[in-house]
């Protein structure tokens, strides 16, 4: 981090996984990506009330569901072609952790995603 201090997110709404990333997006005025921001490390903490998260018009979370689904594909894409992406550290491809842990969130929103 910028102050070498401990970052803590507090999301409002579940539309991306962006409060847990070690990259920020800064958006200018009209809404169009004016550049990013990494950080040395993802967040320390990241705290999500519930109640909060649920007042959301649901069109943010059906987002956030898309947003995870399609984490899973960048990384298969990732691990089919060993190529690195964002992540990587030292231009590594991603680890077997991280693939399978995209796996596993895709396929538990493919059956319960619906539901929820």
């Amino acid at each position: 981090s910028l102050l070498r201090t401990p970052v803590y997110i507090i999301p409002t709404l579940a539309s991306t996984d962006a409060p847990c990333s070690a990259r920020a997006v800064i958006y200018t005025s009209t809404g169009e990506v004016d550049k990013y921001v990494d950080f040395d490390e993802n967040p320390n903490l990241v705290l999500v009330d519930t109640e909060i998260i649920c007042k959301a018009p649901p069109r943010f979370f059906i987002s956030g569901i898309g947003d995870a689904l399609s984490t899973w594909l960048e990384a298969e894409s990732c691990m089919y072609t060993q190529k690195p992406n964002s992540t990587g550290k030292g231009n590594l491809p991603g680890s077997m952790t991280a693939y399978a842990l995209a796996k596993v969130c895709y396929d538990t929103l493919l059956k319960y995603g619906e539901d929820a």
